[in-house]
């Protein structure tokens, strides 16, 4: 969730996959990968800025610019990333047995719900400052690459309900 924020706005590219008797292992590969993203994040900001200066042919001020950005906003990330974490710890620990385990698990889910809350208006706000140092053609390649990713990594808007 928080992981994506600076990833899927700066427009990030990722993996493939190939025939019939590989399907199987390229699935499984597939999944992992998305695992992984979603678990471990995009990368560390230097990765991304260097993948975003290359992608969207950044220059030298718009890429110190937006790295200050993605710098600056790294505390707040991380304490978001912290929280979350903690949390789900805090849930894995409830104890079924515990009398109050419903009314801890309700309280959990709000603090989720808060979470989610915060990473959302945090993804937009950092989406509006990188893609304010962007030029109309690089916003157009910065969307187009967030699409292809949508569409590699099942997240192409539509609900799973």
């Amino acid at each position: 969730m928080m992981k994506k924020i600076v990833a899927a706005t700066l427009a990030v590219m990722m993996s493939t996959v190939a025939g019939t008797g590989a399907l199987a292992q390229d699935s499984e590969n597939h999944e992992y990968e998305r695992h992984r993203m979603r678990h471990e994040g995009f990368g560390d900001p230097a990765r991304m800025l260097e993948r975003m200066t290359t992608h969207l042919d950044l220059d030298d001020t718009q890429s110190q610019t937006i790295g200050n950005i993605i710098e600056a906003s790294r505390p707040e990330i991380d304490a978001l990333r912290e929280r979350a974490q903690a949390n789900r710890k805090a849930i894995h620990e409830l104890d079924v047995d515990d009398p109050d385990y419903a009314s801890n698990l309700q309280n959990l889910s709000t603090q989720i719900g808060a979470l989610t809350s915060e990473a959302t208006l945090l993804h937009g706000r950092l989406r509006a400052e990188v893609f304010a140092e962007l030029t109309p053609e690089q916003r157009e390649r910065a969307a187009e690459g967030r699409g292809r990713m949508r569409h590699r990594f099942g997240h192409g808007g539509e609900s799973d309900l």
